[in-house]
């Protein structure tokens, strides 16, 4: 069976409990779980806890086979991002080195009123280890 919602995994628990005629009681039981939680889940209400459906699976002897569905990774979606702000994010990119990218043509200058790495306006981490070290906290 393929289970791509909640709805349809609390049908597939469903019909297995009701395959070892137990009662939503016994199962909750054998699982360690609440029979209104299970009740909840079997109607695919909610938004369960992935450590107690899989409690429940393994009371009624269910494992699961995990399988990609397509080749290759869908894009992460960014629901409230403007084509502007897709457009900055397409530009980073990673030098051989692994640090970012400095010709970034989004990155703020100094001249800008932006705070820049290395500037003048944005504090080295060794000048704000040593200002905590002067003032006497570990």
């Amino acid at each position: 069976m393929k289970v791509t919602t909640l709805k349809q995994l609390g049908a597939f628990i469903r019909d297995q409990r009701r395959q070892r005629k137990w009662t939503q009681k016994q199962l909750a039981d054998a699982s360690g779980t609440l029979q209104s939680w299970l009740s909840g889940v079997e109607k695919g209400k909610g938004n369960p806890e992935f450590g107690k459906l899989m409690a429940v699976l393994r009371a009624l002897d269910v494992t699961l086979d995990l399988h990609r569905q397509s080749a290759g990774p869908k894009p992460v979606p960014r629901p409230n991002a403007s084509p502007a702000q897709l457009d900055r994010a397409s530009t980073v990119r990673r030098t051989a080195s692994g640090g970012l990218d400095s010709s970034r043509r989004d990155a703020p200058s100094p001249a800008s009123g932006g705070i820049a790495r290395g500037s003048a306006q944005a504090p080295s981490v060794q000048s704000l280890r040593a200002r905590f070290q002067k003032s006497g906290k570990k």
